[in-house]
C-alpha cells in the first residue's frame, strides 16, 4: 500500500508475504495446528470475523490472535487483498518464498506472481518464514539467512536503482 503512487520507490521485495486475504491464510494455518476437535468453533469464529459479526464465543485457540483490542486492526488487515494490490503497482517485484515456511505457503508467491507475471518469482528449498534453512533453525536461536537470499535482494536492488 505505502508504494502505490511513490515516486521513491523504485522496486518492491517481498519476501514470505501472503498472496490471500489474512482470514483464508489464517483458517490454513489454524487448520493444520490445531486438534480437529478445536476446529468447528475456531472455524464459526472466522467466519464471523470475515463477515464483520462480532464473535459470539471466542475460542481459546483464538484469544491472542483476535482478542477485542486487536479486532480493529485485524479487521482492517482482513480488507485487503494482496495480490490485488500488487496488481496494481507499476513498479519492479521480486517474491521470494520458502517451500519449507509453515506459516504463508508457496500458493501465496504463486497467486503474487499470477498477479504480476512481469514479478521475479524465486522459490527457496529448505527456506522457512524467517528465510532460513528450515533443518538448521533450531530453537536455539536463529540461524544465519539462507545462503543468496541477501545476494539475490542485493541484484534485484542494484538492477532497480
Amino acid at each position: 500500500m505505502a508504494a502505490q503512487d511513490n515516486p521513491d520507490i523504485c522496486g518492491l521485495a517481498l519476501l514470505a508475504t501472503p498472496g490471500r486475504p489474512l482470514v483464508q491464510v489464517l483458517r490454513q494455518q489454524l487448520l493444520r495446528r490445531l486438534p480437529q476437535n478445536q476446529q468447528p468453533a475456531v472455524l464459526a469464529a472466522l467466519d464471523d470475523f470475515a463477515a464483520d459479526r462480532p464473535i459470539a464465543n471466542l475460542p481459546r485457540a483464538l484469544t491472542g490472535l483476535l482478542r477485542p483490542s486487536v479486532q480493529p486492526y485485524m479487521r482492517s488487515e482482513a480488507a485487503i487483498d494482496p495480490a490485488s494490490l500488487l496488481a496494481r503497482l507499476k513498479i519492479p517485484v521480486l517474491i521470494l518464498q520458502g517451500e519449507a515456511d509453515e506459516q504463508v505457503a508457496v500458493l501465496d508467491a504463486q497467486t503474487l506472481f499470477k498477479a504480476r507475471p512481469d514479478a521475479t518469482l524465486k522459490i527457496l528449498p529448505g527456506v522457512n518464514h524467517s528465510q532460513r534453512i528450515a533443518k538448521e533453525d533450531s530453537g536455539t536461536g536463529p540461524g544465519p539467512l539462507a545462503p543468496g537470499i541477501t545476494e539475490t535482494i542485493a541484484q534485484f536492488m542494484k538492477a532497480h536503482t
